[in-house]
């Protein structure tokens, strides 16, 4: 215990202790009139008190807020930034809902069906709620089996372009490094932000092949070790359509990383492009960047490259989107062939 003295004169007691649940140094005082011994001694019972009390509280019930920090505080240790970075997120939408001070062994079903979460936040705040359980912060997760889990929206409209879609595209966008872009995530199916995280020392020019072996998280553009998945970590090999624009970036790019030490091909003011702003540019023209990767299946496979070639050089495990789009293509293509056997006449 210590004596400060406050700027009106008076006197306060104070107290120092280590709360157990989020292992931070937090303070207790209260008012005194003099510093008589006796006056001192009273004022250390009723720290001690106070600090009892609050640990008592604290041991009894949690409220969202400090069960939020110490869930991602685990996280981080066996986590990557970008998880993270989602979590918050979904964890600070529940918090605007519910309210930060809300105690999670007060926590309905109800409660949370009620707030306006996506699935995936349902799905998220579930296994929050889970590892709660398993750390003893909560007896009882029962409730979770009646949380209802709204539908995913499905988009509706094309998922990818026609080449002389793309060529249009192309042609409309204005900035020389951004139409790069979008032309190397149409030839190479690459993520956005695994395309943004390549720099020329991934690239093999002699055995014509690009390595993913990291990305960029989105709008964050925190930068991962490594790619999405163990599946997204692989080799492109630079097809002939490729190879003369990834030949000038990587040439580029030597040439400006002398002067700014930046080897990011794709890169401005010595920095690698925003994802930010490069998705309101093509959103400008009505286009997702992701829909250039859903391109770049529609491409092979009208080339009739097979399904699983295409998912390898996406890296991907399993997509449902892929085998749409593949499927979609190879049977208009089917039709075209059944029409075009059609007008043949024999006799």
């Amino acid at each position: 215990m210590w004596i400060e003295e406050l700027k009106t004169g008076k006197l306060r007691a104070v107290e120092r202790y280590t709360d157990p649940l989020t292992e931070k140094q937090k303070k207790v005082s209260i008012t005194i009139p003099d510093r008589k011994r006796k006056t001192l001694k009273e004022a250390e019972k009723a720290l001690e008190q106070k600090i009892k009390n609050a640990l008592e509280v604290k041991s009894d019930r949690l409220k969202l807020e400090e069960l939020a920090e110490l869930y991602l505080a685990d996280c981080k240790k066996r986590l990557k930034p970008s998880t993270i970075h989602r979590k918050t997120i979904v964890i600070d939408k529940l918090s605007e809902e519910i309210g930060t001070d809300a105690y999670i062994d007060k926590l309905t079903a109800k409660c949370i069906s009620n707030c306006s979460l996506s699935a995936g936040c349902v799905k998220e705040i579930k296994s929050m709620l889970k590892w709660a359980y398993i750390n003893d912060y909560i007896d009882d997760i029962n409730f979770l089996a009646k949380i209802k889990t709204p539908e995913r929206t499905h988009r509706e409209g094309k998922k990818y372009m026609e080449p002389e879609e793309l060529t249009s595209l192309l042609s409309r966008i204005q900035r020389d490094d951004y139409r790069d872009l979008t032309e190397f995530l149409a030839l190479t199916g690459m993520r956005v932000g695994e395309a943004l995280a390549i720099t020329i020392d991934d690239i093999d020019l002699s055995e014509r092949l690009i390595s993913v072996n990291k990305t960029f998280y989105g709008k964050t553009m925190v930068l991962n070790d490594s790619p999405k998945t163990e599946s997204s970590r692989r080799e492109i090999y630079i097809q002939d359509d490729l190879l003369t624009l990834v030949k000038r970036l990587y040439r580029s790019t030597r040439e400006k990383s002398m002067f700014t030490q930046c080897k990011y091909i794709f890169q401005n003011n010595g920095k690698a492009i925003n994802y930010n702003t490069y998705s309101k540019v093509l959103r400008r023209h009505g286009i997702h960047p992701h829909m250039l990767r859903h391109t770049h299946t529609a491409l092979l496979a009208e080339q009739g490259v097979p399904l699983d070639v295409i998912s390898r050089r996406l890296g991907h495990e399993n997509s449902k989107i892929t085998r749409e789009i593949y499927y979609h293509v190879t049977e208009k293509q089917r039709e075209k062939d059944h029409e075009a056997v059609r007008r043949v006449s024999i006799f």
